[in-house]
């Protein structure tokens, strides 16, 4: 099993404000957890406009030295070139953003088994689902 992870994830499992941060620290103690260098840099933009979540950035960077979140590399332009095909394919119940699919391509290209994301409100996790990825948590309150 292989464990892709979006920002949602690095949210809520490295700032204990958040509401699944219970959950994600569980997670993140249970699995070693796969990042692109998009979410790394998603989730360093909250430490850096929001000083709430330096401490989170800081703890993530420890566990990147000690290899329990580990940034993998992901080709780029082949993500952009199979995003529209993708989502025709894939997409056309949950319509995902940009972002969002191209997180969900990026597990997909690195043969990633599981998807885990806490973003309940938007359509990334049911179009994770719909590539074949098992999402975690299954199911959120809330969710679309």
């Amino acid at each position: 099993m292989k464990f892709f992870a979006d920002a949602s994830f690095l949210y809520n499992a490295y700032c204990p404000d958040q509401a699944f941060a219970a959950i994600a620290r569980r997670l993140r103690n249970q699995f070693s957890i796969k990042v692109s260098v998009a979410v790394i840099l998603e989730f360093k933009l909250g430490a850096l406009w929001n000083d709430k979540y330096k401490h989170g950035w800081e703890e993530l960077k420890k566990d990147m030295e000690k290899g329990s979140v580990k940034e993998v590399a992901v080709e780029w332009d082949r993500l952009f070139s199979e995003f529209m095909p993708a989502v025709l394919q894939f997409g056309k119940k949950s319509q995902p953003r940009l972002i969002d699919g191209l997180h969900v391509l990026a597990a997909r290209q690195i043969g990633a088994t599981h998807f885990i994301s806490f973003d309940h409100r938007s359509r990334q996790r049911a179009f994770a689902r719909a590539t074949g990825l098992k999402v975690l948590p299954e199911r959120l309150l809330g969710e679309f």
